[in-house]
């Protein structure tokens, strides 16, 4: 999943549902020192024990919030965006919100990495 980023070369990334942190830790572990990494999650625990798991990392709560959280943190826009969004299973507004985000925010010829369990 992260083996097309340039980490040396990413200044931002975005990861959109962290959950437990498994691709945090990447991120966390392989960006540049000069890169500024913002982590969305909803749920307060597991945020939690990402801020202290990983710490020097952003953290927000509402993906729908992307555009506006990088504007915040003095980003016009991000060389990537990883996401563990269940698309399939929200609602088609939250998706819309989301999508229009990544696409506002992503800069010209910046990465969207997509993925999802699914059931099927």
């Amino acid at each position: 999943m992260i083996k097309p980023i340039d980490w040396e070369n990413t200044r931002s990334i975005v990861e959109l549902g962290a959950g437990t942190g498994v691709f945090t830790r990447y991120v966390h572990e392989l960006k540049h020192p000069h890169c500024k990494a913002v982590i969305f999650e909803r749920d307060r625990e597991m945020t939690r024990r990402l801020r202290w798991l990983y710490r020097g990392l952003h953290y927000r709560s509402r993906a729908e919030d992307l555009y506006p959280a990088i504007r915040q943190l003095g980003l016009s826009e991000v060389d990537c965006i990883l996401s563990g969004l269940p698309f399939a299973v929200l609602p088609r507004s939250v998706r819309v919100q989301v999508l229009e985000g990544v696409v506002r925010s992503l800069k010209p010829g910046g990465l969207f990495i997509q993925f999802q369990y699914s059931p099927a």
